[in-house]
Order: structure tokens, then sequence, then C-alpha cells
């Protein structure tokens, strides 16, 4: 009888563990971030990934809302004079629309930023230390990047290419983080396969935050599962491509002439 009360609540808590809600993180990026907050305290509140990545984000500079077990960040709206439910707090209406995003009225998936020297710079400063081997350098460095905001997509997007399984894991979080969707193609073509399963951990988790799919793709799944996933991803991708692609322009011809007009001659 103990035996069966024992089994009945391993059976009951394993249970309820599966169904614990996830903390949903509304980023001013247009990003967001899933996963659950562990700590919220001087203006910042850090998040930990379903990949085990550590977030750190500012909430009056990066953060629109959260969204916490279901209930949502009232503290947070409260201390900034916010009102739920008002304009000012809805992450899926920005005025003219956010950067990268479509109500911008553009392709979400085209890059079309232009930096200047000094912001190029100050982005490849952070790009050469999160590229560095200890965790100190690149903690550091992505927690900045992800300040600097939709700007430093492109070239952090570089680094998906590194040959250091971290950096390239990191990487990802930051295009994550700062709602980089023109980086879409590129997990899924690349960070999908890479051979290390914290790189494809962090991938999955981006491309469900960019797209709202995950297309039943797990990263430690064997290998045939993760190619039937990616299959999925890639026919979802061309569909979304073709939604984006140039109309063709039809050919100016010269107006026929009339041949009534010539017969009645």
């Amino acid at each position: 009888m103990k035996r069966t009360a024992l089994l009945l609540c391993v059976i009951v808590g394993v249970g309820a563990a599966g169904t614990v809600a996830a903390d949903t993180i509304y980023l001013k990026t247009g990003g967001v971030i899933e996963g659950k907050i562990f700590y919220n305290k001087d203006g910042k509140i850090k998040v930990r990934t379903a990949g085990h990545a550590v977030l750190v984000y500012d909430l009056k500079t990066q953060v629109e809302r959260f969204v916490k077990d279901d209930k949502d960040g009232s503290d947070y709206l409260k201390r900034t004079g916010g009102v739920k439910g008002t304009e000012a707090h809805n992450p899926f209406k920005k005025k003219g629309g956010a950067k990268g995003t479509a109500d911008d009225g553009e392709n979400p998936y085209l890059d079309t930023t232009e930096l200047t020297v000094e912001e190029e710079a100050a982005i490849k400063v952070q790009i050469a230390k999160l590229q560095r081997t200890d965790n100190k350098n690149q903690n550091r460095a992505k927690t900045k990047l992800i300040a600097l905001g939709y700007k430093a997509g492109r070239l952090v997007q570089d680094v998906l290419t590194d040959a250091k399984p971290r950096s390239r894991q990191r990487a990802t979080e930051i295009l994550q983080a700062i709602g980089y969707k023109p980086v879409v193609p590129t997990l899924i073509s690349k960070a999908l396969h890479d051979s290390d399963v914290f790189a494809r951990t962090a991938a999955i988790d981006a491309l469900s935050a960019l797209t709202g799919n995950t297309f039943s793709f797990r990263s430690n799944d064997p290998l045939n599962l993760r190619v039937q996933a990616i299959g999925k991803w890639e026919k979802w991708w061309a569909e979304e491509e073709a939604k984006y692609a140039p109309e063709e322009e039809e050919e100016d011809l010269p107006p026929e002439e009339d041949k009534s007009s010539k017969d009645e001659e």
C-alpha cells in the first residue's frame, strides 16, 4: 500500500512539473523571451531559458512588459506608471512600427540598418570579447551587445560561424534577445545543424521566440528526428520567404493598332 502511494506521489509530482508555466518577457525591440525569471531587483530581471542560458534585461530601457507564470507583471507596470491594456504597454503595437518587425511595413527578414563608423567600431569591440574563451568577457560582451539593440544584429550574426560553440550559442542568444528576425534563415540552414547540443538549443529557442514555431525540433533528439523537424522548418521558410518576394513588373507593351480602321481605308 505504501509503495503504491509513493508511486502515485511520484507520478503526480512529475505531471505537475511538466505543467509549470514559463515566464514571458516582451522586449521593446519586438523580441519575445520565454524562460524562468529568477531575479527581479534594482530595475533588472534575470531569465533562465530552456537552453539554460541566463539573460539579463533592464526593465526601463529594454522590457516592454512581462508575464510571470500567467500573471501579468503588474508591479513593473505600476512602477513605470503604465496601465495594463493601454497602447503604451502593448508590445505588439508600437508607434510607427518597431524596426525589423512586420509593423513597419517592410520585410522583417531584411536588415536595412545603416551604422555610423563609431557604432560599427563599438560593436566590433564587444564581438571580439564575445569570441574569447573566458565566460566573464563573453557574458559582459553579451550584455552590452543586447543593450545596443537591433543595430548590432548584422555583425553579431557573423559570429554564428565561429569555431567555438559557446560563442555561437551566445551570439544566438543575443540575436533572440534583440528580436533580430533577419537571422531566421541562417538559424534554419546552419544553427539547427550545429554539432553542439547547446548551440542547437539556443537556435531553437531563438526560432521559437522570433517566429512562434518549433515544429517539434528538440536539440537532443536523434539525428533522424532532427532532420525531419528541420525539413518542416525549411518548408515553412520557403512559404514565409515567398510572402516578401518582389512582384514582377509587367513589361510595357506598345498599344495594339486598331485593325478595323485600317480595313475601312
